[in-house]
């Protein structure tokens, strides 16, 4: 049985606009479909995944370390990287919105 959506759960306009309506489906999406999606940013990223369903409410966000400024994190012991790294940028489109851009240099 598919679980709908809470009114309190972060960016829930901008998912449920997208088509997205059920925690089965935000569950089942990776962190750049998220981000793709026009409304999504990485502040409500982490909103989404540190939600507490079992409360149903949002949990209290945890501090996250400061930003790396320039320089990856050391990985994992045998982690293998995925892909080099980007750099993120933030801008608006014509709506005002908030939005995401890669540059791959």
């Amino acid at each position: 049985m598919a679980t709908k959506l809470p009114e309190d759960f972060p960016g829930d306009k901008a998912l449920m606009a997208a088509g997205i309506t059920t925690r089965e489906e935000v569950e089942t999406l990776g962190d750049e479909d998220l981000l793709a999606v026009d409304g999504i940013g990485p502040k409500t990223l982490s909103e989404i995944r540190g939600y507490d369903w079992g409360g149903g409410g949002a949990s209290t966000p945890q501090a996250s370390a400061p930003p790396t400024q320039g320089r990856q994190p050391a990985p994992a012991a045998g982690a293998q990287p995925i892909a080099p790294p980007v750099k993120l940028g933030a801008e608006r489109n014509k709506n005002g919105t908030a939005t995401t851009t890669v540059d791959p240099k």
